[in-house]
């Protein structure tokens, strides 16, 4: 069972960022104004929270430690690793490239209204190119994402243990597992 802090940070990062995505989409079809800069900039807030809360997170990992995995077959474990290992380098990447890419268009970064120091000066050349790999790193997180899903699921409903229950609440343990 993972601690009650990894799970608090797993969820809340799940939310920011769901909330990032769902933003930035919802925006797209919204004519230029206020509520459209706004989304954006709510966008972007939750992005910097889910950097902020990396570090938190990983320590709580590491201080509440991780189910084991030995009932596991070997690739699944390596294929979990991985998976979570890929999750939490986005999380680490995909807001500081967001984050570079502003500054690289010539504007300031803040974080719930406080400015956050610039990570390079302006750049239109190199801005295209990193906003392009923000872009790619969103598509990115959605395929880890997927994947992630689609194994708790996997190990809920057709291995009938408990790791998908092991994120949410121990409540959740099947009887007959």
């Amino acid at each position: 069972m993972y601690s009650v802090a990894s799970r608090a940070f797993h969820w809340m990062m799940a939310g920011l960022i769901g909330l990032a995505f769902a933003l930035v989409w919802l925006r797209e079809d919204l004519p230029k104004g206020d509520l459209r800069t706004g989304m954006l900039s709510w966008h972007m807030d939750a992005g910097l929270l889910v950097l902020a809360l990396v570090l938190p997170r990983v320590i709580a990992r590491l201080l509440g430690g991780t189910p084991a995995l030995a009932h596991m077959p070997p690739w699944q474990r390596i294929l979990a690793r991985a998976g979570e290992g890929g999750l939490y380098l986005m999380m680490l990447l995909q807001p500081l490239m967001g984050w570079l890419a502003v500054n690289l268009s010539g504007r300031p970064v803040s974080l719930l209204g406080f400015g956050l120091p610039a990570l390079s000066g302006p750049d239109p050349a190199l801005r295209s190119l990193v906003a392009e790999l923000h872009e790619v790193g969103g598509w990115a997180i959605l395929v880890l994402v997927g994947l992630h899903v689609a194994a708790a699921l996997y190990h809920h409903v057709l291995c009938r243990d408990d790791v998908l229950a092991s994120m949410l609440w121990q409540g959740l343990r099947r009887p007959d597992a």
